[in-house]
């Protein structure tokens, strides 16, 4: 900063303009390069916080997918479970059916 306002007075007060004051022409580059290098900082810090909101919101969204990868392994195992739970119910409604008819026609041919 020191560099370009040094640079601006010099040439300001050599060729470009009738200088009566050399303070206020001090005062007036310092604002002139003060402004400039505040708004240098603040593009600076807004693309450094741009960027880490990005990766937080990359990180974010990758979490959520992995979350949801996670659910889906869930609800398939929970899926074949049951499949198996209900094949194994069938069967042994099935092994008391046929035991039942067994027993109902033992009962029948004694009576």
């Amino acid at each position: 900063m020191k560099d370009l306002a040094e640079m601006l007075e010099e040439q300001l007060s050599e060729a470009a303009v009738e200088v009566k004051d050399p303070k206020s022409l001090h005062r007036y580059i310092y604002l002139l390069t003060s402004n400039y290098v505040e708004q240098n900082i603040h593009d600076r810090q807004y693309s450094e916080l741009s960027g880490s909101i990005k990766e937080m919101l990359a990180s974010m969204q990758e979490g959520f997918r992995r979350v949801d990868e996670r659910f889906e392994a869930q609800q398939k195992q929970m899926d074949e479970r049951f499949a198996a739970q209900e094949t194994h119910f069938n069967s042994l409604q099935k092994q008391i059916d046929v035991r039942f008819e067994a027993i109902q026609t033992q009962l029948c041919d004694k009576l």
